[in-house]
């Protein structure tokens, strides 16, 4: 008889991106493929620091996680205890493709996954999951088999290629987002610069304006234009980002700068913008409005866990 014991650390009812997150853990017994077993323990650890000692305790055999330090992961490998990591998927899922033998690092990624693109078949593209990365030697993938970096492009567009890699080819790169995007769009010879902004970063958006006024005709637009009325307070008026993208379009931007739209204002402003659109600030409250912090700290993860992964309903709102 075939026989382990697995745990998978948990957000919700999904394998938790990381085990430093997860303050519940499944630990699932298989045997000859089928599961004899399900137990919901509560693990509170910091960062994975006493996992290999409840590991051991549960006489678990295997690790099913999302990431994990590869440190942490050496010392449990150590100790006789499999990795099994970069999984995602609901629980029921991920035992499921345990018990039939499927489960490998990756699941639920996409790697595995093909899709109909023109008139071939080609795999979904998965960068991070690429095992020999051609493009990072100068090579051509299965994407670009011409290697055509901008094939048939026209003037306009190879002119934004060619001035936004000067601009990021800098040997000694001193150069702030804000600078980068002066310099690009006077290489581009952009003269009227929209600005969508949102109006929690108003006064940001005002200093924008006037470093920017050196070099270009500013719109500056607020997120709220055509859509406050009287009587409206503490911010609860609605966002128009198409009316902005269109204010914008009647006006005759050449480049709209996108600073601190919310997600999902941001994707219906571009989607409505008969110019190019850059990002230059993105919001995050809770960062500072610097996003990738949460790549390199657990603390910023951790309202995942308290508020469950269940979506709030449509229109509703964090109280």
């Amino acid at each position: 008889m075939v026989y382990m014991r697995v745990a998978l650390p948990l957000l919700g009812s999904r394998v938790s991106p990381r085990c430093g997150i997860s303050r519940e853990v499944a630990v699932v017994t298989v045997a000859d493929g089928k599961v004899v077993e399900n137990e919901a323990l509560e693990l509170s650890l910091d960062d994975g620091d006493d996992l290999l000692e409840r590991l051991l305790k549960w006489r678990c055999d295997v690790l099913v996680c999302g990431g994990i330090r590869r440190e942490l992961a050496d010392v449990l490998l150590a100790n006789g205890i499999e990795v099994v990591s970069n999984v995602a998927g609901e629980l029921d899922e991920v035992v499921a493709a345990l018990c039939l033998g499927e489960l490998n690092p990756g699941h639920g990624l996409g790697a595995e996954r093909s899709f109909i693109r023109g008139s071939g078949l080609l795999p979904e593209v998965d960068c991070i999951g690429c095992e020999n990365r051609p493009c990072m030697v100068g090579l051509s993938c299965s994407f670009d088999p011409t290697g055509e970096v901008v094939p048939r492009l026209g003037r306009q567009a190879e002119q934004i290629y060619e001035v936004g890699r000067d601009v990021s080819a800098e040997s000694d790169p001193k150069l702030c987002r804000i600078a980068e995007l002066v310099h690009f769009g006077v290489g581009v010879g952009y003269e009227r610069l929209g600005l969508a902004f949102c109006q929690e970063l108003f006064a940001e958006a005002e200093t924008l304006t006037r470093i920017l006024s050196r070099f270009f005709t500013v719109l500056p637009v607020c997120c709220r234009v055509g859509t406050g009325s009287p009587g409206e307070q503490n911010g609860d008026g609605r966002c128009n980002p198409v009316l902005q993208a269109r204010i914008l379009n009647d006006a005759g931007s050449d480049l709209n700068v996108l600073a601190g739209l919310c997600l999902g204002c941001d994707v219906l402003f571009t989607a409505e913008s008969e110019s190019p659109v850059t990002t230059l600030f993105v919001k995050d409250r809770r960062l500072a409005h610097n996003p990738v912090a949460a790549i390199y700290t657990r603390y910023s993860l951790e309202d995942l866990e308290r508020e469950g992964v269940n979506p709030r309903p449509a229109g509703s709102r964090r109280r």
